[in-house]
């Protein structure tokens, strides 16, 4: 009778299977669905979502977003195609978000964007993992080691105000984004892998293009898809950018490993002599250490972990800079107010440079970045 039943009705059987398979594993997002739609938002459509909010020139779709936080203040929702985001800009509702111990998961544009440019890094990965290895990542950025690899910020920064005084000089705008990031590039190579280079024009564009082409991506909804995504010249021009970053850290690794294995009396006790002294160690040389000695973590996963701190670490410092250039530029009175305290620490001359120990009396520079 039961087989009867099931012979009878097997369609039915199956469409209910497939529904709440379904739903089972789309539960989480119907979840979100539902108390995203709740909050207060721009007008948004099936599919596409907010999508033509954004379309058109990068200025017209940044004044569009801005006019967005002035109608809906500093909580709102946006719809990227069926992906729900939230936008904050009140610091009291970040601070309880960055504090909240539920709120630790990367979003699925960060997962989705993310590892196809820096791989599945520890920094990209799942909560439990993330708790498990972020320990290894965290050790290459100390305040030792910044501070062992100072002279390097003071030197590419002296340069920056070269190009920039010989800018300033010729009387026309430029976009000053591209000299801080150019700097900013140099001086994290120098605390994450340990190198003093000057950045090659090619190796600073195969950084930048992945940031702009996401970027596009995003406004343009249909090509968000991968199925969609692999067919544009954006998708082949995005690969040869991450194959030279790539490239250039693997060289830099060789170099780097080369030089390990040429210390005949290296061992794994000094090794592990090497990894208690951790906090003073560049990332990249700290990860080969800790390779050594920690099978698991192979050479692709060092080269993962230096990629990423590299390209995270440069556009987050070029871009906090230049905001914070630009709101100097617009606050004239701030502006003098670092000035005063520059000359209040540095003194009146004009040839000293700065020391580390100067850092902690440059009081107000902090608050203001």
């Amino acid at each position: 009778m039961f087989l009867k039943y099931i012979e009878s009705n097997i369609v039915q059987i199956l469409l209910t299977s497939v529904f709440v398979l379904i739903v089972y594993k789309f539960s989480n997002y119907i979840r979100i669905f539902y108390y995203v739609s709740k909050l207060p938002g721009p007008p948004a459509y099936p599919i596409i979502g907010n999508a033509l909010h954004f379309i058109g020139k990068n200025k017209d779709s940044s004044q569009k977003f801005l006019k967005i936080f002035e109608d809906y203040n500093s909580f709102f929702r946006l719809w990227i195609g069926l992906i729900p985001g939230v936008c904050i800009s009140n610091p009291d509702f970040i601070q309880k978000l960055l504090n909240n111990k539920n709120g630790l998961e990367k979003s699925f544009l960060m997962k989705y964007f993310g590892k196809e440019a820096m791989g599945d890094s520890i920094i990209l990965s799942d909560v439990v993992k993330w708790k498990q290895n972020r320990g290894i990542v965290a050790r290459g950025f100390t305040p030792l080691i910044l501070k062992s690899y100072f002279k390097i910020f003071v030197e590419k920064s002296l340069m920056l105000v070269e190009k920039l005084d010989e800018k300033l000089n010729d009387g026309e705008s430029f976009d000053i984004y591209e000299y801080l990031s150019k700097t900013t590039l140099e001086a994290v190579c120098g605390s994450t892998m340990g190198v003093n280079i000057d950045i090659s024009n090619s190796y600073y564009s195969a950084l930048e293009s992945p940031f702009h082409l996401g970027m596009h991506r995003i406004y343009h909804f249909w090509e968000i898809p991968n199925c969609t995504y692999r067919w544009t010249d954006n998708y082949k021009k995005f690969n040869e950018s991450i194959k030279t970053v790539r490239e250039f850290t693997h060289n830099v690794f060789l170099q780097k490993k080369k030089y390990y294995n040429s210390k005949n009396n290296e061992n794994v006790d000094e090794i592990k002599s090497n990894l208690k002294n951790e906090f003073k160690q560049p990332l990249l040389e700290y990860l080969i250490d800790f390779a050594a000695v920690n099978l698991d973590f192979t050479e692709g996963d060092i080269e993962i972990e230096a990629n990423l701190a590299i390209m995270a670490g440069y556009e987050t410092l070029s871009t906090t800079l230049s905001y914070v250039i630009l709101n100097l530029a617009l606050h004239k009175y701030i502006q003098n107010k670092v000035c005063e305290e520059l000359f209040e620490v540095l003194g009146n001359d004009l040839d000293r440079t700065i020391a580390v120990e100067d850092l902690s009396k440059l009081k107000y520079m902090e608050m203001v970045i």
